[in-house]
């Protein structure tokens, strides 16, 4: 079994270490936490497990980060530069 990261834990590394990224990327996209997937669109998780680290959403401007499959702080500034 995974260990995920703590929500307040990992909105401390954002708040650290995304201001850097998005001056480096030119980018003023707001990040926003989710436990999965499922969470940020209030739906029923499908019978397999969906192994999704952050997604961006180009409508809204916005990163997701799912803290149930971060484990550590590299896993996300990694999904924070992916995005």
């Amino acid at each position: 079994m995974k260990m995920r990261i703590d929500e307040q834990y990992c909105k401390k590394i954002v708040d650290k270490i995304y201001p850097i990224i998005a001056k480096d990327y030119n980018c003023n996209a707001k990040v926003e936490l989710y436990s999965n997937i499922y969470e940020r669109l209030n739906s029923t998780p499908a019978i397999e497990d969906h192994e999704s680290y952050a997604e961006y959403s180009w409508i809204n401007n916005e990163i997701y980060l799912y803290t149930d499959n971060l484990e550590n702080e590299e896993d996300v500034i990694r999904s924070l530069v992916h995005e």
